[in-house]
């Protein structure tokens, strides 16, 4: 991604740790994002997300009122594709196998562990951004397709549905 795109893309970053939040903002900033916003907590983050200017959000696991899985189920559950959709990356002090899957299971684009360094943000932003995966809104789980590889050779049946449109969840599917 070309600089002049990451200086205009706004990112929200959402970590109650202030010392994180500096870092990852001063990361950002070092890699081109000049469009960059700092919350603590999880109400300030959904009003500004609300605001319609996001295009990436970064989200600590460790939010206040609510975890941060928590808030990205509530985002992808928003109903609007536009703000739904946003690519979310987020950063764990947790890393173990069933905080990962429970991050992909909720909608989660992108994860990083702490302590992050300014390879692996860029690695992960670019990837939630520059590569992202199709959207998928089925009764269960809405979110980027968690399949991140598609066999050339697969002949099975396709059995889900991509796109942001509620109406389009295929009740079939489990």
């Amino acid at each position: 991604m070309k600089r002049e795109l990451r200086a205009n893309l706004n990112v929200l970053i959402v970590e109650p740790n202030e010392y994180y939040r500096r870092t990852y903002v001063t990361i950002l900033h070092g890699l081109g994002f000049k469009q960059v916003t700092a919350e603590s907590n999880s109400a300030d983050a959904m009003q500004s997300i609300r605001l319609g200017r996001t295009k990436l959000l970064i989200i600590g696991d460790q939010l206040q009122p609510q975890s941060g899985c928590a808030f990205v189920h509530g985002l992808r559950h928003l109903g609007d594709p536009k703000l739904s959709q946003i690519p979310v990356v987020m950063i764990t002090d947790r890393p173990k196998i069933e905080n990962v899957q429970q991050a992909r299971d909720v909608g989660v684009n992108e994860i990083l562990a702490n302590p992050v360094s300014a390879k692996a943000m860029e690695s992960r932003v670019l990837s939630a951004i520059g590569n992202p995966r199709a959207f998928v809104d089925v009764e269960n789980y809405i979110g980027p397709d968690r399949r991140r590889r598609r066999p050339a050779d697969y002949k099975g049946k396709e059995r889900r549905r991509i796109g942001g449109d509620a109406a389009s969840r295929d009740k079939s599917v489990s």
